[in-house]
């Protein structure tokens, strides 16, 4: 990780630690553009003690979901977070 990535993933991890942050759901591809934006993001909620649920698809590229296919486990994940309360 780069020097300039580790300011900016311990600045949002104080941010994080202010807020009461949701637990947080993440489905993205191999081939997306972003993925490395994705994976910091992930890593700041985690140490920041946010639950995170990230599901890494081998080889789907951005915007793979406006085909459907990651909606099914979204609904589960959602269902539980408000059974828990």
């Amino acid at each position: 990780m780069s020097e300039a990535t580790e300011r900016n993933t311990e600045s949002i991890r104080k941010i994080l630690q202010l807020w009461d942050f949701p637990p947080t759901y993440f489905a993205y591809g191999t081939r997306d553009p972003f993925v490395g934006e994705f994976e910091e993001c992930i890593q700041a909620l985690e140490e920041a003690g946010v639950s995170v649920e990230s599901h890494v698809l081998e080889g789907m590229p951005h915007g793979f979901g406006a085909e459907g296919g990651w909606i099914d486990g979204y609904d589960q994940w959602l269902g539980s977070i408000f059974a828990e309360g």
